[in-house]
């Protein structure tokens, strides 16, 4: 593993929606952020702000209509190239991803088991030689009955466990990096809690780099060291979480935590000036 402390790094990056016989549209636009080992960098906006965007983009999997268009990536000081090989060392070995809709990253027909022999095997890793450690890694995960997660189909799993399963195969291929995308969207405040603390949990033990995607400024506040406020796919504002949530600059972030205030109280942990 590589002792570079910025683990992911990104320059102006711009994702662009190409269209016959139309401009480019620019979805992302001159985005740059630095990623730490050991650390949460969060990332707030309203929805369409490009979050999700910024966290495909990272991982190449961009829908066909977008490109990135402009910018640099690098993973732990090494230029991220868009080619296949490349990319499919990149993506699970150095960097994992947890998506908000976990359903959708499994195939109903097959079973834990088969999806996780499925990833290793296409990571050189040998499972046979392993089946001790994944048993393990599941178990140290909360699942006391690993055998039975292994044989288990999605669908008889809840949303939370699916992302357990998925930050699994992240530690199994001791991935660098981790982005979450909404991990704890539509998830129950028990599950939602359990999944933040296994993500807090990671960085601390395994010193693993964490861009954290949200519109639930609690968890930012719990989570992250420094933070990105986008707006219409671009950066606004960025600093310390402390910085930002106790004197936000500028009047869209000011419209951000009182949105969240008006909903939840004043409660995010420091005293505030809006």
């Amino acid at each position: 593993m590589s002792c570079t402390t910025t683990i992911l790094s990104i320059d102006g990056l711009q994702v662009s929606l190409s269209r016959q016989n139309c401009p480019d549209r620019h979805l992302v636009s001159d985005i740059s952020l630095n990623v730490v080992r050991g650390k949460v960098t969060g990332l707030i906006g309203e929805s369409g702000s490009g979050k999700s965007l910024t966290c495909l983009a990272v991982m190449d999997l961009l829908p066909q209509t977008l490109r990135r268009s402009n910018g640099q990536i690098n993973l732990a000081g090494t230029p991220l190239q868009e080619t296949r090989s490349s990319l499919r060392c990149f993506r699970g070995k150095q960097a994992a991803m947890i998506m908000q809709n976990p359903m959708t990253c499994f195939d109903p027909i097959f079973t834990i088991g088969h999806h996780i022999t499925e990833t290793l095997h296409a990571h050189g890793m040998e499972v046979r030689r392993n089946t001790d450690l994944i048993r393990a890694t599941l178990a140290d995960l909360g699942f006391d009955q690993p055998d039975d997660i292994l044989s288990a189909y999605p669908f008889q799993l809840s949303g939370g466990m699916l992302q357990r399963i998925m930050v699994s195969l992240a530690l199994l291929l001791e991935a660098e990096l981790l982005i979450a995308d909404e991990p704890t969207t539509d998830l129950d405040v028990i599950v939602q809690a359990r999944i933040l603390d296994l993500i807090d949990r990671l960085r601390k033990e395994k010193n693993i780099g964490v861009l954290l995607v949200t519109h639930d400024l609690s968890v930012i506040a719990r989570l992250a060291d420094e933070v990105l406020v986008m707006q219409e796919g671009k950066v606004v504002e960025s600093g310390p979480v402390t910085e930002i949530f106790a004197q936000p600059d500028k009047d869209y972030t000011r419209s951000l935590l009182s949105a969240h205030f008006s909903l939840y109280g004043k409660n995010i942990g420091w005293e505030i000036t809006l």
